[in-house]
Parts: C-alpha cells; sequence; structure tokens
C-alpha cells in the first residue's frame, strides 16, 4: 500500500468523521420519528440509540486522536 501525504490523511480523516457524525445525526432524528406503542418499547428503544451513539463518539475521539507526519 502506498503512502499518503499529511494533507489527504487529514482529509481522509476528516471525511470520515463527517460521515459519522451524520450517520450519529440520522440515527436520532430516525429514533425521533418513530413511533412506539409503549412506553417500554420506546425505553428500550431508547438504550440502543444511546448506546450506538456512545459507539459513534467513541469511534470520532479515535479518529481525532490520530495525528500524522
Amino acid at each position: 500500500m502506498g503512502e499518503m501525504s499529511k494533507a489527504d490523511a487529514e482529509r481522509k480523516r476528516n471525511s470520515f468523521r463527517s460521515k459519522i457524525e451524520e450517520a450519529k445525526k440520522q440515527v436520532r432524528e430516525n429514533f425521533d420519528e418513530m413511533d412506539f406503542e409503549n412506553a417500554r418499547e420506546r425505553t428500550v428503544m431508547e438504550g440502543y440509540i444511546q448506546e450506538m451513539e456512545g459507539e459513534f463518539a467513541a469511534l470520532i475521539g479515535t479518529l481525532d486522536g490520530m495525528t500524522f507526519e
């Protein structure tokens, strides 16, 4: 695999970060638009959404921690 310039690597990282942030936003918006039959279903799904948002945040944190030379 070839080497990538610092600028190209940073652009790629920023692109990944933007896509992850957009996915996180879409997951939350889709959840907010859901119509639940009862509060228990909503609470369970809310837990899944929060878990996913935590994973997105962790991945963004990992990307933000990357440095290139």
